[in-house]
């Protein structure tokens, strides 16, 4: 399995200037998520800060929680109203 790294990039968009780090297996990757999210930017700089070996349990949860698909829409835990614990 490929090692998971840490990117930070640094780029603009039309009102400002911003660097956000990234976990992905490469620089590309990195690229293509931020892209994703915010649109067009420019990347003014990139570069592979370290390697991420763990996570924390929470943080684990978290992902795992956002990435499944939910009947109750996204944020809702299931179980989270009275009717469904009756």
């Amino acid at each position: 399995m490929p090692a998971i790294g840490v990117y930070k990039i640094e780029y603009e968009t039309e009102k400002a200037s911003w660097t956000a780090c990234v976990g992905a297996y490469s620089s590309e990757e990195a690229i293509a998520y931020l892209t994703s999210k915010l649109g067009t930017i420019k990347i003014t700089s990139i570069g592979h800060e370290c390697r991420l070996d763990a996570i924390t349990d929470p943080i684990r949860d978290i992902i795992v929680k956002n990435s499944m698909p939910s009947k109750k829409g996204p944020g809702r835990p299931v179980g989270s109203t009275k009717e469904e614990k009756k």
